[in-house]
């Protein structure tokens, strides 16, 4: 069983990918990734449900932003993954008495 879809198809994680528009303090023109001014480093950044999957420092906003990308696709594969799994029913098994 499929979980429930948006009227475009689109699940949850899918949805947020596709509606992500810059902030317009966005200097870098990658979402989720900005540069630190006390590592003097690129940060790569996302978080899920409010909880933070990506927060790491890269030398490199090349390396920073493949980062962040790699991070979204491993997400929206897991939610394709997680779509195509059969849903298990609780309960308990009946005796072959009953």
């Amino acid at each position: 069983m499929l979980e429930k879809m948006n009227a475009r198809g689109l699940t949850e994680i899918t949805r947020a990918r596709t509606s992500i528009n810059l902030h317009t303090n966005n200097r870098s023109g990658v979402p989720g990734v900005s540069w630190s001014k006390q590592a003097h480093r690129w940060v790569a950044r996302m978080s899920v449900h409010g909880e933070l999957v990506l927060n790491k420092t890269f030398a490199t906003f090349a390396d920073a932003v493949a980062a962040r990308t790699a991070m979204e696709c491993a997400l929206i594969k897991d939610d394709l993954l997680a779509q195509r799994r059969p849903s298990r029913k609780k309960g308990r098994l009946l005796s072959e008495d009953a």
